[in-house]
């Protein structure tokens, strides 16, 4: 659904809690019966590539209908370059870089040139490497005289609403050389649109956009080779459509190669945590897993971390000391999140049903082993390439008896480590961990208390699986 849509009626009157719309997104991302993946690129497009900041004066109705209009056009098929001018003249953009008072008065441009620099370099990846003297002195400073005469209507309180106008008073007359090219236009809004035409054709846009594209949202790990292609997909797409880019992507062996890594930033964990966890929308309504715990690692939805320059990148959550912690505290001293089975919220009672969703055997029982194997792929999706000896014994252990491997092998030395040639050496281990696998877990018993006990032990391996490093990012296969 569109944000919009969420937000009351006191919201569209403009009196928007500025620490709300995060909130209506988080519950955007997270509810079932929605397209977690629209959101997802809802949040890139306006958090990392068309960055706007209600941190930097955009209102929060501005910022509502800048990400409605952007995932609206993109729904409706609307070639890409025509995306990128939707949000280039909206008020969202102008009230973030300050040119929605540029004039062009008596021969003079009283206009700054944030955005007109900003537009090129992060909107289409266009740098100035062609010729950076001419970029700098033709190029921007022409960009700057095409964003001049424009207003942001008010609303009757006289506050500032999401419409925006184009003048010819105040706007520069006649052509306009801009990357080589002239331009004339009635209005900012006309010759911003035969720009971006032009624009996403642009040598270095069609070598950087793409890369930009995907490096943001799926690879980290990008080369010469896959970087070669990536272009070529892209310039070889009449018109520019960003999902059908991605949809193509997505299917190809760039992305299922088991040498692309994409590092999880605190949002997206957060988000594919609680997507993973939470089993219905009773639970997502009822806060059973706090969604919006990625504030406390110092990051914000609609706020972000760098401004214009995107907000944290996975790169910089997983090399973070503070975001490790962060994440280990939430799944050790704070375990109740994912191990408690049952509550009391609102007034209201929830359980959990893992059994519901997680798949049994061949003989329709649920063995420790299958229920563990289906659970780490559930969190960390690399086919259980990382789901070590070691791994599996903590997480039979907890599975099957609520204990730690720990305090199963030395009860009285809970310092004692047991390490992977251990278990991969000592028959009593060995035969401990393989009858651990071996175990039933009762998530369909007939008896209450025994299948919420079930549930605790699942929810004791999730926090577990989580805790360790491979939840900070996902791989290809």
């Amino acid at each position: 659904p569109r944000l919009s849509s969420a937000a009351s009626d006191v919201y569209k009157r403009q009196r928007i809690d500025r620490w709300a719309i995060d909130n209506i997104w988080v519950r955007a991302a997270t509810s079932r019966g929605l397209n977690p993946f629209r959101q997802k690129i809802g949040l890139w497009e306006t958090n990392y590539h068309m960055v706007v900041n209600m941190d930097a004066r955009v209102f929060p109705l501005q910022m509502v209908a800048y990400y409605d209009d952007i995932m609206t056009a993109l729904e409706s098929g609307m070639p890409y370059h025509d995306i990128l001018t939707k949000a280039a003249t909206s008020a969202a953009i102008a009230n973030q870089y300050g040119h929605f008072g540029n004039q062009f008065k008596n021969g003079i441009c009283f206009c700054n040139e944030d955005f007109a620099r900003e537009y090129h370099q992060l909107f289409f990846g266009v740098l100035g490497a062609y010729d950076p003297d001419y970029h700098e002195t033709v190029t921007i400073k022409n960009t700057a005289r095409t964003l001049t005469d424009m207003s942001i209507e008010r609303n009757e309180a006289g506050i500032e609403t999401d419409q925006i106008s184009f003048g010819v008073e105040f706007h520069y007359p006649g052509t306009l050389e801009i990357l080589e090219t002239d331009y004339w236009g009635e209005n900012m809004a006309d010759r911003i649109g035969q720009l971006s035409q032009d624009e996403i054709y642009h040598p270095e846009s069609l070598d950087n956009l793409p890369v930009m594209i995907i490096g943001g949202l799926a690879d980290d790990n990008l080369n010469d080779i896959k970087i070669a292609q990536i272009r070529s997909a892209w310039a070889s797409m009449q018109p520019k459509d960003l999902l059908v880019f991605l949809r193509a992507y997505s299917i190809s062996k760039l992305f299922h190669s088991e040498d692309r890594i994409k590092y999880l930033s605190t949002i997206d964990r957060h988000m594919l945590l609680a997507n993973k966890v939470v089993l219905d929308n009773e639970q997502n309504y009822l806060n059973v897993h706090e969604i919006r715990r990625y504030t406390d690692e110092d990051v914000r939805v609609f706020r972000p971390t760098h401004n214009v320059f995107g907000n944290q990148t996975g790169m910089e959550a997983a090399s973070s000391a503070d975001v490790f912690r962060n994440n280990y505290n939430l799944v050790t001293y704070k375990d109740y999140r994912y191990r408690k089975a049952s509550g009391e919220t609102y007034g209201r009672t929830w359980k959990r049903d893992w059994g519901a969703i997680t798949p049994a055997g061949d003989t329709g029982e649920y063995l420790v082993k299958d229920v563990a194997e289906w659970l780490w792929n559930r969190f960390i999706s690399d086919g259980l390439k990382h789901f070590g000896t070691l791994e599996r014994a903590h997480v039979y252990s907890l599975l099957a008896s609520s204990r730690d491997l720990n305090y199963l092998v030395s009860p009285e030395d809970l310092d004692s480590v047991v390490t992977t040639m251990d278990l991969e050496t000592e028959p009593s281990l060995i035969a401990l961990v393989e009858s651990l696998a071996n175990q039933l877990l009762p998530l369909d018993s007939i008896d209450a208390v025994e299948r919420e006990y079930a549930n605790e032990r699942i929810g004791q391996a999730i926090n577990f699986i989580v805790a360790t490093p491979y939840i900070f990012a996902l791989e290809g296969k």
